[in-house]
């Protein structure tokens, strides 16, 4: 008798550890982030490919920013051109500490056939893959990133300014097309000093021909920004040259010399 009551005790136990856990699942559905598609951001101008003696004649890659997680990364879907005429899409999120790119998939456009080429439609029927990962990284759309485009602001009462140094150095002749060698971005404040954010250096294949800040992206949750510029990359046989972007993170507060 007493070994059928210590069973039943086991049971009742089982059972309440099961509703809870179950509940916990279901309240986890219900709560989890629906994404939608992001809108993209434009910080290129009126570039178009088929302009040939244009001076707007150039490719470039696709930004479409979806959102930050209260720890310091940043997620955004990313459409990539280049002369050849390959095109891939895919997710990316970055932490915004230490620059890295701690997660992406990536889908070639060909696999969607040659009639869709648009993000859209990846996004729509990689929906599953692409919300599991925003979700295992705490990614949140709620407050949808806005590009603010200017190298100089003021936030919290604290004035800053994003500035750039670029260098093209000849390499005894061999910078054939004048790239750009060395590039430094940094960070300025007269109240808490300079500090520098991000660097570039390429004297053997120096393919750099500009770099130009656009603006930075603020997270909603900390003293954390994200400058944008724009570099553009030579073309593999000169024009078109492709249009990209380099996205730096940088703390408000921290860091300064």
């Amino acid at each position: 008798m007493a070994k059928r009551f210590l069973n039943y005790q086991v049971f009742t136990k089982a059972m309440k550890i099961f509703i809870i856990l179950t509940a916990l699942f279901v309240s986890n559905l219900g709560n989890a982030q629906k994404y939608s598609f992001p809108k993209e951001v434009n910080f290129y101008g009126d570039l178009q490919a088929d302009n040939f003696e244009g001076s707007n004649f150039g490719l470039h890659d696709s930004f479409f920013p979806i959102g930050w997680s209260s720890d310091g990364k940043f997620a955004y879907i990313k459409e990539t051109a280049n002369e050849a005429g390959m095109y891939f899409i895919g997710l990316y999120i970055q932490n915004v500490i230490t620059d890295k790119i701690i997660a992406k998939k990536v889908y070639p456009i060909e696999e969607d056939g040659a009639d869709d080429i648009q993000s859209l439609g990846i996004w729509e029927k990689h929906y599953s893959t692409f919300e599991r990962l925003l979700s295992k990284h705490n990614i949140s759309s709620k407050h949808s990133p806005q590009l603010i485009k200017k190298k100089t602001f003021e936030i919290a009462d604290i004035k800053y300014a994003v500035k750039l140094e670029s260098k093209r150095d000849k390499l005894d002749g061999m910078n054939y097309f004048g790239a750009i060698t060395h590039a430094k971005i940094y960070l300025t404040s007269k109240k808490l000093g300079t500090k520098r954010v991000y660097s570039y250096k390429e004297i053997e294949l120096p393919n750099m021909l500009d770099i130009n800040i656009v603006g930075y992206f603020k997270s909603p949750w900390e003293n954390r920004i994200i400058i944008v510029s724009e570099e553009v990359g030579r073309g593999y046989e000169g024009p078109p040259h492709v249009h990209g972007f380099i996205l730096t993170g940088a703390h408000l507060l921290d860091g300064f010399k």
